[in-house]
């Protein structure tokens, strides 16, 4: 299986080819302590973090096995796929495991920040890409203060950039909201693609015109770029777009 699901290893290697000679990087999924479904069932014992939305199965960040096995996953993945040094990090994504705020701040510090260890010691030029999707998907759990809190526990220099997918969608400014990303590289996130619907669409001078107020804001000097977020194959739908 290739790097995305029921796609045979010499499409995605025949796509990362041709990619790479017209100059294009790819961004590696790094698995952070994922493993298969059915891995519970022979290794009961480890530690596991609870079901996220998805009901992907993770290994708690402090378990040692989660470094080991996501330290072997990733160095199979640059033997059979070369890399270009580029790796996504949002941790559990649109979940958030623990029975408390202070606990479900802490996995996602605990993870993130370990997960920029493992994947140093495995490839010691990995920088990472973020979203701020995350971010929106729970509101009321991410203040401003968390997200600061969250935000400064990551090694700045590791993160390449995090883009703000809601700027568009959410019709609201969150890279204000959330001062500026804490002095984080980050891009604005369009997400141009739902569904199969590709074609440009809602209120094009709108987005022109938030796209130049973001970039005329004095205060963004860490924005350096402009990220699109295509979602071609789901089937959802997307309303507001």
């Amino acid at each position: 299986m290739g790097l995305a699901g029921g796609i045979p290893d010499y499409v995605t290697s025949t796509t990362l080819k041709f990619g790479r000679e017209r100059g294009i990087k790819f961004i590696f999924g790094s698995g952070i302590g994922e493993v298969p479904a059915r891995f519970k069932e022979k290794y009961p014992d480890f530690q596991y973090l609870p079901a996220d939305n998805y009901n992907n199965l993770v290994l708690h960040p402090k378990d040692p096995k989660a470094k080991y096995y996501t330290k072997r996953y990733n160095e199979e993945l640059i033997k059979d796929f070369g890399t270009d040094h580029l790796y996504y990090l949002t941790m559990y994504p649109e979940a958030l495991p623990g029975d408390s705020p202070e606990e479900q701040l802490e996995y996602k510090v605990v993870g993130a920040t370990k997960g920029i260890d493992f994947m140093l010691e495995v490839n010691p030029q990995a920088k990472f890409v973020m979203n701020a999707w995350d971010f929106l998907s729970h509101p009321g759990f991410w203040t401003p203060e968390r997200v600061s809190a969250y935000l400064g526990s990551l090694q700045k220099d590791a993160i390449h950039v995090l883009h703000d997918d809601g700027f568009y969608l959410k019709r609201e400014h969150f890279y204000q909201k959330y001062n500026y990303y804490e002095g984080l590289a980050w891009a604005i996130g369009i997400m141009h693609s739902y569904a199969g619907d590709d074609q440009l669409h809602d209120d094009i001078p709108r987005m022109i015109r938030d796209v130049q107020k973001a970039a005329g804001d004095p205060n963004s000097t860490n924005l350096i770029g402009f990220f699109l977020v295509p979602e071609l194959t789901t089937r959802r739908c997307c309303s507001g777009i």
